[in-house]
């Protein structure tokens, strides 16, 4: 007895030192295998308490009073260490199926019982011996389930298409296309807005039906909803520069353009094309390559391009780029056409790097705000016609919404910094192959080549390659054939040749006003000296001159105004953001300077209006019988209906806020230099508001 209590109060002493009773307890066993009893005496707690303690000590993982219930399969600590090890062999790019989750599972199981089982030995513990010599049933499909959603991980279906990635991502591969295709000589010289990156992407929804099926079968019959829109592909051109040729949106299951998508506010800059499939094909790309042309054609004449500018223009290795017109297209233009690895466009194209994983995320979420929009004012409208019902959208009101959605979700994703850094990252401009093979998700194979001379893609194809290098063999032609062809292509020559004549004609004669306009624009940095200008133009100036903004009035040409503005601002280091107007553009714009407080400007619009009541008699003088200020502030409670500057002092007071108006070609204009926050808007095409 004496030596039991001085051992309990050795034991306490310990304790007090800072051993935690797992350590003690354990020390214990090992002095005095198997004493459960005497080890439970000493430390003053039960025998079912000791083997508690002692379970945790052989399955190696931390033991807490608070502890209701210890894993049954594997331990906290080893599921962990089972995570991370997935985790880095999903890094690894190893490919890891459900059945090979659960059998490293079962591997983890079969180990810790090893394990414990050694350390009950030791403790002279043979009933926990047995315990652990059985293992338990493997694990449901349940528990792995719930294993990989603790840890991050989920399983998707291998596609062909990643196969194929894995297997050309090689730094080797990457290498020969920077080495034998997209040559050094190729880029020297090459200004930034005159690299372009061309690809397309569907901007649709769900559009399959549940079909019945026999009991055993896989495969069901699939067809497309009654109420369908058909598949559509938006094909966006981007380049780092300022400039971006019009997006084209490709329509299936038509046979004409809709009027109501060429009416589209936010359709201004972009093309619409129809197909049977929605798809891009031979005949598509050779539209879209003129389209791409006749831009090029209108910038050089702007001077955002030199005459004999060097154009570059990056494709992926889609059969539609075969088109032989195409290439003479693109290459009697001067342009010169660079496609990519195949398999390889999700590391060296621009546009899948940035743009269109922000594309995809913007568009589903315009997708969704607009269809819930669209469903509430059907609802009211099912209410005053006094009907339950509400109608599912058909096909004609999916077809807008969508393209709708794509136009506000790209104009998002496409920003400057978003178009600048999908070149940079992809090192592609400026052109940097040993960052570029040297990516992680690039298996480096510089010892062993695994494609010296690069990866073959297979037939029909086209792959690693310039297509406006050399001119492709004609087929078997007669004289007749070979006669039309000629006389063709000399009328495409002649009636080319007269378009740029008149074209230059034109020039010529605007260029009297068109030259004194560009250079009385005043950067934002600079004020105008007050003595410059005449008291009545410093009178008719303050009273807003561009206060009129409607439908009647004379309109320049948005997208080269919105070039110029942009090259004036980028010396300051301002940028533009553009937004989607449909009447709405100068709340849109407003609501960007703000922060995008209002997640809907029909608020800020009504907002304003109602400051503009409350303080009539401030503001009536902006007006004339012409338009009373009743009449105006009815006519701008309308959603969609055009915001000028008879707003503006409505704004400035409602925000305590300084306005700067940016016009190409004019001097800046401001209002409310008695506030010290500013808002900076632009105005381009004599219509349309932009946010600074």
């Amino acid at each position: 007895m004496k030596t039991r209590s001085k051992n309990s109060k050795q034991g306490s002493q310990r304790r007090q030192q800072g051993f935690g009773l797992i350590e003690l307890l354990v020390a214990y066993l090992l002095l005095h295998p198997g004493q459960t009893t005497f080890a439970s005496r000493e430390f003053g707690i039960t025998t079912q308490q000791t083997y508690t303690i002692v379970r945790y000590y052989c399955r190696q993982t931390s033991f807490k009073n608070d502890s209701l219930r210890m894993p049954s399969y594997i331990t906290r600590e080893r599921e962990l260490r089972l995570a991370q090890s997935i985790h880095q062999r999903i890094l690894n790019r190893e490919a890891l199926t459900v059945d090979d989750v659960r059998q490293e599972i079962i591997n983890q199981h079969i180990q810790e019982r090893r394990n414990a089982s050694a350390r009950a030995e030791k403790l002279g513990l043979f009933s926990l011996v047995n315990e652990f010599r059985s293992c338990l049933p493997d694990p449901s499909s349940q528990y792995v389930f719930n294993f990989v959603h603790r840890h991050n991980i989920t399983f998707s279906l291998q596609q062909c298409q990643e196969l194929r990635r894995y297997e050309a991502s090689f730094s080797s591969n990457i290498d020969q296309w920077f080495r034998c295709v997209y040559q050094p000589a190729i880029s020297t010289g090459v200004r930034a807005r005159s690299i372009f990156n061309m690809n397309e992407t569907s901007v649709n929804w769900d559009i399959q039906q549940r079909t019945a099926k026999q009991v055993g079968t896989r495969r069901v019959i699939c067809i497309s909803s009654d109420n369908v829109a058909g598949h559509i592909s938006m094909v966006p051109t981007i380049s780092p520069g300022s400039g971006q040729p019009p997006t084209l949106f490709i329509i299936g299951l038509l046979k004409k353009v809709p009027d109501t998508l060429l009416q589209l506010p936010a359709a201004e800059d972009c093309q619409f094309e129809v197909s049977d499939s929605g798809f891009m094909n031979m005949q598509l790309f050779r539209r879209w390559t003129r389209i791409f042309c006749e831009w090029i054609r209108q910038q050089k004449r702007c001077n955002y391009f030199y005459e004999n500018e060097r154009i570059l223009l990056f494709l992926d290795g889609h059969k539609s780029r075969l088109d032989e017109t195409a290439s003479q297209l693109l290459n009697e233009e001067g342009m010169t056409a660079i496609i990519f690895p195949g398999a390889l466009t999700h590391i060296l194209q621009p546009l899948d790097s940035i743009v269109f994983k922000q594309f995809r995320s913007q568009y589903k979420k315009q997708l969704l705000r607009q269809t819930r929009q669209i469903n509430k004012n059907k609802i009211i409208e099912q209410q005053m016609k006094k009907r339950s019902r509400v109608p599912s959208l058909d096909a004609f009101e999916k077809r807008l919404v969508y393209v709708q959605a794509a136009i506000d979700a790209y104009q998002m994703a496409s920003t400057s910094s978003n178009r600048i850094s999908s070149f940079e990252c992809t090192d592609i401009w400026p052109r940097v192959p040993d960052r570029a093979s040297n990516r992680n998700e690039v298996t480096q194979d510089n010892e062993a080549p695994v494609f010296p001379n690069g990866r073959y893609s297979g037939s029909g194809t086209i792959s690693a390659t310039i297509i406006t290098a050399t001119k492709r063999k004609r087929g078997s032609q007669t004289d007749d054939e070979i006669e039309t062809n000629q006389n063709q292509r000399n009328g495409i020559k002649r009636r080319r040749e007269n378009t740029m004549i008149s074209a230059s004609n034109q020039t010529i004669e605007s260029t009297k006003d068109v030259t004194p306009t560009a250079t009385t624009y005043v950067s934002p940095s600079a004020k105008l000296p007050p003595m410059l200008l005449s008291k009545e133009f410093i009178e008719s100036f303050n009273k807003r001159p561009y206060k009129k903004n409607n439908r009647e009035k004379a309109k320049s040409n948005i997208s080269t105004d919105l070039i110029l503005l942009t090259e004036h601002l980028e010396k300051d280091g301002f940028t533009i953001r553009n937004n989607r107007g449909a009447g709405n553009c100068l709340f849109h714009a407003l609501n960007d300077q703000l922060g995008g407080i209002f997640h809907d400007v029909h608020i800020l619009r009504t907002m304003v209006v109602q400051n503009l009541l409350a303080h009539s008699e401030q503001f009536r003088e902006f007006f004339d019988e012409d338009e009373s200020l009743e009449d105006y502030m009815e006519r701008m409670r309308t959603d969609g209906e055009w915001g000028d500057g008879r707003l503006f002092g409505s704004i400035e007071q409602l925000f305590n806020t300084r306005i700067e108006i940016y016009i190409p070609g004019e001097p800046l204009f401001s209002e409310g230099d008695q506030y010290q926050r500013t808002v900076r808007l632009g105005f381009i095409g004599n219509c349309h508001y932009v946010s600074i």
